[in-house]
């Protein structure tokens, strides 16, 4: 009786390389698809008071999802085009062993991902924390990881499954999609700029309130003006006086009272209210600034702040 061999087909080193950046680019694109589809998500359905520059937060992170995606799925279907030239111009590279390794490696990272999402769901519903912003997260997840799944299951077909062409298009509408919203989202990189140096100006008027109220601890009175609060002498505990990031200009600053202040600046757009986490701004009236020329009326509280008269500033 005769026995028939399966001969093993020797990879090339080119088919090696091209398979190892395909997994590569994959899980890049697959990674930040979902970082992506996670920060739209949070940004629509958190809380707008969770921080003050969460915002700010996640808009970097949308544009740093779409950065990768953008570069890492372009190589991915610039590589798997590469890989599949190959393998119509010779059918028996379909049968190389790095690419039945690195086909069912990530049907298996798919599955797993399904499982262990099945199972995160499943924890978060027993557990009565079952909110929209995770539902969401882990629908976008289970959709991601099913259509790897399903890819890759018709990929290790010696015959492509009719439905193999849907699926795929099904992925390629998504990155689209998700790469279209996200650019609406995060806006133009002006917009960008602008939220950047008003969050640079909200810091600087809280930095300045901070040194107001730790020269009042210090010396029973606020400072006269700006030039008085970071002069020479106060340098070394205040630091240098903050300047506005366009203009370069001091910002404007205004004795009320005795425990009363004044600071103004010049904002590109208005803020979404927040809870400040700073404790030298309690009330948020600084971080809920409007657009254009602001001012910001603020009392110092000497049943929070207590004086010290004996050179040391209390923190």
């Amino acid at each position: 009786m005769e026995q028939t061999t399966t001969s093993v087909i020797k990879s090339e080193p080119k088919e090696v390389f091209a398979h190892l950046f395909g997994i590569i680019t994959l899980l890049a694109s697959t990674g930040s698809l979902f970082g992506l589809l996670s920060a739209l998500i949070t940004l629509q359905f958190s809380p707008a008071n969770t921080y003050p520059d969460m915002e700010s937060n996640l808009n970097y992170g949308i544009r740093t999802a779409i950065s990768f995606l953008v570069v890492s799925f372009g190589l991915y279907i610039w590589i798997m085009r590469l890989i599949g030239s190959w393998e119509k111009a010779d059918p028996e590279r379909t049968r190389i062993r790095i690419r039945k390794w690195m086909v069912y490696l990530t049907i298996f990272l798919a599955g797993a991902a399904l499982a262990g999402d099945s199972i995160a769901v499943l924890n978060s519903f027993l557990q009565g924390d079952f909110t929209t912003a995770f539902l969401l997260k882990a629908l976008s997840l289970a959709v991601i990881a099913g259509l790897v799944f399903s890819w890759y299951r018709a990929y290790a077909a010696e015959v492509r499954p009719r439905w193999a062409a849907t699926v795929g298009w099904a992925g390629i509408g998504l990155v689209s999609l998700s790469l279209i919203v996200g650019f609406i989202v995060a806006g133009s990189p002006l917009k960008q700029r602008e939220i950047a140096t008003d969050l640079r100006r909200v810091n600087d008027l809280l930095s300045i309130q901070n040194a107001v109220i730790r020269y009042w601890q210090s010396k029973n009175q606020i400072p006269a003006s700006l030039a008085d609060l970071y002069s020479a002498g106060n340098s070394q505990l205040f630091g240098n006086e903050p300047m506005d990031p366009v203009r370069n200009s001091p910002y404007e600053y205004k004795v009320n009272g005795p425990l009363s202040f004044e600071l103004c600046a010049t904002f590109s757009r208005p803020a979404k209210a927040y809870t400040t986490v700073n404790p030298y701004d309690r009330s948020g009236a600084i971080g809920r600034h409007g657009a254009g020329y602001q001012c910001f009326p603020l009392t110092i509280d000497p049943q929070l702040y207590k004086p010290d008269y004996g050179g040391r500033v209390i923190p």
